[in-house]
């Protein structure tokens, strides 16, 4: 015997409420064929692909900003072009594009590192019914850190470079992640009286990063090549390359008994790679 109640489908008190009823049509509603949510950087891009034409797109990026694309009968379509390439758009498909701020340190969270926001999405058929969908993203921003060429802006200590009988030459060499990959060359004037200021023509470098990637190492070795026998002195420092270094110039001495001045400057840029038409949406109606 089964004693389990049933509840009733109907409150013992109904009068005291206004009764409203389902709507007798289907409500599993398909106006979208393919749904795909992209990242780059701090950019999200919708690309919606639906079955007809829609009255109304609706996107909701989570950071308070909305996209709203009222697609009126008899509207026309502007010439939209695939972002990247010279094909257009498919008719049907709706693509929109945003940019996200990147939050303050706050908490547990530290600015420049990814966070998440949730993407709502309504699409309103001609005959008002909606469609929606909802997605969790990851945004990891990525920044572009630049280290401008380098400058040396002194030389001192070094008895190679003020020795009134001989001169020296010098080879810098360059490695990247203990990669040696560029060399100079340079055969100071005999006799030099003043303390020089060279400029490492092509010595500038820039990587896109992430603030959860490593220091990227710069090694420079400078080596001199004296005329005497044990002569030779050499300086090795390093540059360190990440997001969290911020945008700075940079003035240092390296070396231990012969030393030089070194400086550079140094840029971190956060990447926004927008579509050349900005936020808002592209699209061509079927």
């Amino acid at each position: 015997m089964n004693n389990a109640r049933q509840e009733p489908l109907v409150p013992s008190n109904k009068d005291s409420f206004i009764i409203i009823k389902p709507r007798s049509q289907d409500c599993k509603i398909v106006n979208i064929v393919n749904l795909g949510i992209t990242t780059d950087s701090v950019v999200a891009t919708v690309t919606i692909n639906t079955k007809e034409t829609m009255g109304k797109i609706v996107v909701y990026w989570g950071d308070d900003s909305i996209d709203t694309l009222r697609l009126l009968p008899g509207a026309l379509s502007p010439p939209i072009v695939n972002p990247g390439t010279d094909e257009p758009l498919p008719a049907g498909v709706y693509q929109f594009n945003h940019a996200y701020e990147v939050p303050e340190t706050e908490g547990s969270y530290v600015k420049g590192k990814p966070f998440e926001k949730t993407i709502q999405i309504a699409i309103y058929d001609t005959n008002g019914l909606i469609d929606y969908r909802f997605e969790v993203i990851t945004i990891t921003p990525r920044y572009r850190v630049i280290i401008y060429p380098l400058k040396v802006t002194d030389i001192y200590e070094c008895e190679w470079f003020f020795s009134n009988d001989l001169s020296g030459e010098f080879r810098i060499t360059r490695a990247i992640a203990d990669e040696p990959e560029k060399q100079w060359d340079w055969d100071p004037p005999f006799l030099q009286a003043d303390h020089p200021s060279l400029l490492l023509e092509g010595s500038g470098y820039f990587k896109e990063m992430e603030m959860d990637d490593g220091n990227l190492s710069i090694q420079y070795h400078v080596q001199e090549f004296d005329d005497w026998p044990n002569g030779d002195d050499s300086i090795t420092f390093k540059i360190q390359m990440h997001p969290s270094h911020g945008s700075d110039p940079v003035v240092r001495t390296v070396g231990i008994d012969c030393k030089l001045g070194i400086s550079y400057d140094r840029n971190v840029k956060l990447l926004i790679p927008l579509p050349p038409n900005g936020s808002g949406a592209l699209y061509k109606k079927l």
